[in-house]
């Protein structure tokens, strides 16, 4: 009896601590795909309807899965349409699309992130962001740009297995 009754007590505390967060669902680009550094990336996402307000959104890029290492702010406070609350065919959730410039130094995988602002009549509603977008980089930025360091270093190579 006394296994339940702590199973049961374990359980109350877990329902305290846990707290629903329904933030923005991206949509493209894929997880696990690759962006190209230097070039726009087009988002579109989806993110709930809360009814009339101000909608803003912020676009991250994050060093870990976590989200807890900051690698760069993409945009902040950028406006999207906002909810309506009239008629009789409410939608749920809104689409958006956002293009941003992607750095010109990411290097290997990071993570991005839509972090949700709603400001409507009967007050602030609390921030929300998305689950974490793992993206990485194109192979071909980290190769050499100039052909002739490209081609010495497939000579040194191609020496290197001669004399071995």
């Amino acid at each position: 009896m006394s296994a339940l009754l702590h199973l049961t007590l374990l359980f109350s505390l877990m329902l305290v601590l846990v707290k629903a967060q329904v933030g923005p669902v991206v949509i493209s680009p894929e997880n696990n795909a690759t962006v190209a550094a230097g070039k726009p990336l087009k988002i579109e996402y989806s993110y709930p309807n809360l009814g009339p307000g101000t909608y803003t959104v912020d676009v991250n890029l994050w060093k870990d899965a976590s989200a807890s290492e900051p690698m760069q702010n993409l945009v902040t406070g950028f406006s999207v349409p906002d909810g309506a609350s009239n008629g009789t065919n409410l939608q749920f959730n809104t689409n958006a699309t956002i293009s941003v410039d992607m750095p010109s130094n990411l290097t290997d995988t990071f993570y991005l992130t839509l972090h949700q602002h709603v400001q409507i009549q009967s007050g602030n509603a609390p921030t929300v962001r998305s689950a974490p977008l793992m993206l990485h980089s194109a192979a071909m930025t980290h190769l050499p740009q100039s052909l002739s360091v490209l081609l010495v270093i497939a000579l040194g190579a191609f020496g290197f297995s001669l004399v071995m």
